[in-house]
């Protein structure tokens, strides 16, 4: 398993390249276009998203019409995926490589869409169309996110769903 935290990109408004901008800020990232080999999967976040097969190669591409602060990717040839629909039509995963992982990762994906559903309630619709919740396989009870992607460590993964709410009222 693979991931980039954050390839560097060229600052952007709506109108135009800002290229004497070199801090990390909120920018436009239109296309994201990878290209693998074929016995490769990946997930990209944005707006819109295909994979198409080219030669020996796989193509992935995405679209994103939302400013982002980092554009996460993931790729491994052993992805699998667990899928779902939350509130608000928005498409949310569980993304993990182990295939004895697929029942614990049904179990993150039901925690996530209880917490999508309840922050949804209090603050509205997120500005991501879908979100990801990826099992990255080293040790450690941390996590990182980023434009709809959110990376959990082995713990974090594994212990999601321990007993209790995940928030306090």
């Amino acid at each position: 398993l693979r991931f980039f935290w954050y390839p560097q990109e060229v600052a952007r408004s709506n109108t135009d390249w800002k290229l004497e901008d070199s801090q990390i800020g909120r920018h436009y990232v239109d296309n994201i276009s990878l290209r693998l080999p074929w016995t490769y999967k990946a997930y990209l976040p944005g707006t819109s998203f295909q994979e198409e097969l080219v030669g020996s190669r796989r193509v992935f591409k995405a679209q994103s019409t939302i400013p982002v602060l980092s554009t996460p990717i993931v790729f491994s040839e052993k992805l699998l995926t667990v899928e779902s629909r939350a509130t608000q039509d928005i498409e949310i995963s569980a993304i993990f490589t182990r295939p004895q992982d697929r029942k614990q990762a049904s179990k993150v994906l039901d925690q996530a869409k209880q917490a999508l559903e309840y922050y949804t309630s209090i603050y509205g619709k997120p500005s991501v169309k879908k979100i990801a919740l990826v099992h990255f396989p080293t040790l450690g009870l941390w996590g990182k996110t980023g434009n709809g992607l959110i990376f959990l460590g082995d713990q974090a993964f594994s212990t999601s769903y321990i007993g209790g709410n995940h928030y306090t009222e």
